[in-house]
């Protein structure tokens, strides 16, 4: 009788206990490591993890009871499991210390908040010099996260315009235009006489003369390089004419043997 007495009461005890915390729908020893129900949904707390998205904008259905914190009153998700011991019994806070102690150690098996301060995460700001070590506030200011999505924005620009660069090359090279050209393909046939000395001079003596004065009387850059093209064609063409001037030889008179 009396191991049947012990055993009634450790499914009595069981059950209590049962009824007290909220059931998961797997015994699996492995929990969650990510956010999100993909693969997991036969682990260890299966039922705290959601599809898709963190928190939508209007809420999610498990904001589902409000309660008055901190002179505040805010949304909760989930309220913390009571405190039983092993006999299923709940822990006053003049129970002793060993006991209250363990019964948190077991509360924190179950509860997926258990590692979640509210006392420092919604700590007020007393002084602007406790700001770098606030648990929360500070995360702004001392986080690397910005500055890390920054420069792999960065990056990826970098590689974009590299990529751009080198398919512009190839559409370039494909409809038949030159990549790459000397300086030389660039000049035109006149272009040589924008730098000779007369050109140089004459730019210089129309812009010592006052505004207003006409330019009779005075050639242009255009008419000193065709006069001077035209006295070098009338220059090659005398040379030439008298290289075709006939000059006539001078023969001397040879004597023919005479025949025997």
């Amino acid at each position: 009788m009396a191991t049947q007495q012990v055993l009634f009461a450790e499914t009595i005890a069981g059950m209590k206990k049962a009824f007290k915390r909220k059931a998961y729908e797997s015994d699996s020893d492995s929990e969650i490591e990510k956010y999100g129900n993909r693969g997991q949904k036969l682990k260890r707390k299966a039922r705290l993890s959601h599809r898709g998205q963190l928190v939508p904008a209007d809420g999610i259905g498990s904001y589902n009871e409000s309660v008055e914190y901190a002179g505040v009153r805010r949304s909760i998700i989930h309220r913390n499991l009571p405190l039983v011991d092993e006999e299923g019994y709940e822990i006053d806070s003049d129970d002793d210390e060993a006991r209250i102690e363990e019964a948190l150690a077991a509360a924190m098996e179950l509860n997926p908040y258990a590692n979640i301060n509210l006392d420092n995460i919604l700590a007020p700001l007393t002084a602007s010099t406790d700001l770098p070590t606030h648990p929360t506030l500070s995360k702004p200011f001392t986080s690397q996260k910005l500055t890390d999505l920054a420069f792999q924005s960065s990056m990826m620009l970098r590689r974009e315009n590299h990529s751009l660069w080198r398919v512009r090359h190839l559409w370039t090279s494909l409809c038949g235009d030159y990549t790459w050209a000397p300086c030389q393909m660039m000049l035109g046939p006149n272009d040589s006489d924008l730098f000779t000395d007369d050109h140089v001079a004459q730019h210089l003596l129309n812009l010592s003369k006052p505004k207003g004065q006409g330019n009779s009387g005075v050639s242009t850059p255009a008419t000193v390089t065709a006069q001077a093209r035209n006295d070098d064609a009338e220059a090659t063409t005398n040379s030439v004419d008298q290289s075709r001037e006939i000059v006539p030889l001078q023969r001397t008179p040879t004597k023919r043997p005479m025949c025997p």
